[in-house]
């Protein structure tokens, strides 16, 4: 494939001030970079700090900011077909509704002419709704049942499409759905009795791991602990991780160092005064520039306010129409060097980047094969508890495999992840099957 993409929906001048109203609250609450937690790969909550602009192809206009974020791009040979891929998030009236408006502008503009949807199985032929005389009716009822949410985003989006091309197809596999499932309802039954071996398992690594662990083991270990348990945030959970790295020897990645860099650029960032000094410099503005470059520095803020533009890509118009009399604005100044660091991070190096950095450091400190023993237990009891609570991330799933964190649990936990895995498996093998039977050259994968 060309292009696979992971999209995450949530989710004049002076009107574009009002979106900032909500950007700076924003800033303030969940979405500062020290107040992220680690989010698996398919992170449900949209976040600027995990954005990455690999690529941009010719489809991919049709999809503006305020319907999602491209956490992600993988490119192959030149002219090969071009797949997005938007992750689901379920039973959200939100998500929903932003899944919606991006299938039917990739379907429309975009050009997609294949909708493969999980959980579906077979073709689904709407030719019987899309012939339906009473649009009006047909389209309110449709907006009706996604607001209620009975209706997902993509089945109202390929309800609602004007493009009568576009092929809705399930891919899932309903023999592999059905093992999924019932693994999930055997596993959730017998969560209390794993709770009880997992407290066993906790409480032994811990006595072990306080009897072997000399000082840089039981450190990097707290550490990790800390984060498992949300005692601390993912930035500055890093960032000690980070410093642990570089005392033992080691280089945090690129992308770490972008990332801390940014997170302490925004500690010290005054919002209230950039905010203040934002105004001034529109006025300013508004006084000495030009008709025409007043003219298109008002449309970019329209297209701001519209969600057509990111906070980064408005506000690097904005600094670039100031020029160098940004720099007497010094509050504003620090926040537009801080939006340019967030929303270049790749949030996928990123995470690969802490994994690796973990791993290295787990070698470095381990002085003995009993400190690495007792620090594999630790990970060995963490990823018990986050096997047992679905959360597992497909690279915690492997390391999972490898430390045998499902022996010893009830039935039904390990294999709720091996039944993922090959349902993740055939449903990949059935959409290509439909891209390839159908020669379609777009397809949303959802």
């Amino acid at each position: 494939m060309s292009l696979l993409l992971a999209v995450v929906y949530a989710a004049q001048i002076a009107c574009a001030q009002a979106s900032d109203v909500s950007l700076w609250n924003d800033r303030r609450s969940g979405l500062r970079l020290a107040q992220l937690t680690l989010p698996p790969p398919l992170a449900l909550r949209p976040s600027p700090a995990l954005v990455t602009r690999s690529a941009s192809p010719s489809a991919l206009a049709a999809l503006t900011p305020a319907m999602g974020t491209v956490r992600g791009a993988r490119l192959a040979e030149a002219g090969a077909p071009l797949v997005i891929h938007i992750l689901d998030v379920h039973q959200n009236r939100d998500a929903q509704a932003h899944i919606s408006e991006a299938v039917r502008a990739l379907a429309g503009e975009g050009g997609a002419s294949l909708l493969a949807l999980e959980g579906g199985f077979g073709p689904i032929d709407l030719s019987a709704a899309r012939a339906f005389e009473d649009t009006a009716s047909l389209g309110a009822a449709a907006d009706h049942l996604l607001s209620s949410l009975r209706l997902s985003g993509p089945a109202h989006a390929a309800l609602r499409t004007t493009n009568a091309r576009l092929a809705t197809v399930g891919i899932d596999d309903q023999a592999a759905y059905d093992e999924n499932v019932a693994a999930y309802l055997s596993s959730a039954k017998n969560r209390p009795a794993a709770e009880v071996l997992l407290a066993d398992r906790r409480h032994a690594a811990e006595e072990t791991a306080r009897h072997v662990l000399g000082d840089r083991a039981r450190r990097f270990d707290d550490l990790l602990q800390a984060r498992h348990e949300g005692r601390e945030a993912f930035g500055p959970a890093l960032g000690a991780l980070a410093a642990q790295a570089t005392a033992a020897g080691l280089t945090p990645g690129d992308e770490t160092s972008r990332f801390l860099n940014a997170l302490h650029l925004e500690q010290s960032l005054d919002f209230n005064r950039a905010e203040n000094e934002r105004g001034r410099l529109v006025s300013d503005l508004a006084r000495v520039l030009s008709p025409a470059a007043l003219s298109d520095l008002s449309r970019r803020a329209a297209a701001y306010r519209e969600g057509r533009l990111t906070h980064g890509e408005f506000y690097s118009a904005l600094s670039r129409a100031a020029g160098p009399a940004v720099e007497r604005y010094p509050a504003l100044s620090a926040y537009l060097r801080y939006v340019a660091l967030y929303d270049h991070i790749d949030g996928a190096r990123l995470l690969d980047e802490t994994d690796a950095l973990e791993k290295n450091l787990a070698r470095t400190v381990s002085g003995s094969p009993a400190e690495t023993k007792a620090l594999d237990a630790r990970a060995a009891a963490r990823l018990s508890e986050r096997l047992v609570s679905f959360e597992l991330t497909p690279v915690e799933w492997k390391r999972a495999q490898a430390l045998g964190v499902a022996a010893g649990l009830p039935a039904g936990f390990g294999a709720f992840y091996a039944a993922a895995e090959r349902r993740n498996g055939l449903m990949t093998d059935r959409f290509l099957r439909a891209m390839n039977d159908g020669h379609h050259r777009c397809a949303v994968l959802v």
